[in-house]
């Protein structure tokens, strides 16, 4: 999940308070590692090997999300130590989650993102997730980003088979039902709640969906253009569909194909 804030008034000192609460928790043994392009906190683990030994092998896991995911859409990695992110970890019983706050002012020098895990496992699609929202903002700046729906879109193409399930057993439910929900609401809408699985996959089905009308850069392309001439005149140019009404009836008889 991807969130934003106004930063005016703060004073981003993530990298200080890091190296602080580091070196304060190391006879708690907890885990900091730290690269050209990330900062990672890690809670305790029964001992300081096994805390770094967790923390290597996030760092480990996100640079190569960070190169795989800007190989993928941009067509080449992102450069060192551009687009940095502190990456803080917390353990918990009660399933993964995850949230990013991208950049969004001059004050600001990180991006920061929010995972929460248990303590035996890395939460890798989670990760990968998350990632692509700061590959993404990385490259499409504030106040340039992407809408909402498409950023979550193309970061939930990364996601677990559990999440996956959850979309295709809503999206099977709309075809079998009848009961199809408005686009216009999640295309209009600032951010997806991390709690609304129908927001996310109508966001994650029509990423799919334009993206069988076109390769990943069009549709970047088409993302940064409705930002520029609106959506009408954004489907038009890029996908030659003339309205939003056109790109539901679309969706719609998109998502209900025969399975192949």
């Amino acid at each position: 999940m991807l969130v934003s804030r106004d930063a005016k008034s703060l004073r981003f000192l993530l990298l200080t308070l890091a190296i602080a609460i580091a070196a304060a928790s190391r006879a708690a043994a907890a885990g900091f590692v730290h690269s050209p392009n990330f900062i990672i906190l890690t809670p305790p683990k029964p001992s300081e090997e096994a805390a770094a030994a967790f923390a290597k092998n996030l760092l480990t896991k996100a640079e190569q999300y960070r190169k795989e995911i800007a190989l993928e859409w941009l067509g080449e990695e992102l450069p060192p130590s551009i687009g940095q992110v502190m990456i803080n970890v917390r353990f918990t019983e009660n399933g993964d989650s995850g949230l990013t706050w991208a950049k969004d002012h001059a004050d600001r020098k990180l991006h920061a993102m929010y995972l929460a895990t248990a303590p035996e496992q890395l939460p890798e699609g989670l990760l990968a997730h998350e990632m692509a929202h700061c590959v993404l903002a990385t490259k499409y700046p504030f106040p340039k980003r992407l809408p909402a729906w498409l950023d979550e879109g193309i970061a939930s193409r990364y996601d677990d088979a559990e999440r996956v399930a959850i979309r295709q057993r809503i999206a099977g439910w709309y075809v079998s039902t009848g009961q199809w929900p408005r686009l216009a609401g999640v295309l209009a809408a600032d951010k997806v709640h991390s709690d609304d699985q129908e927001a996310y996959t109508l966001a994650a089905t029509l990423t799919d969906f334009l993206l069988s009308r076109g390769d990943k850069r069009l549709l970047l392309r088409f993302g940064q253009a409705t930002q520029d001439v609106g959506l009408d005149r954004a489907l038009t140019d890029c996908y030659g569909i003339k309205s939003v009404a056109e790109l539901e009836s679309l969706w719609r008889a998109w998502i209900s194909r025969p399975a192949r």
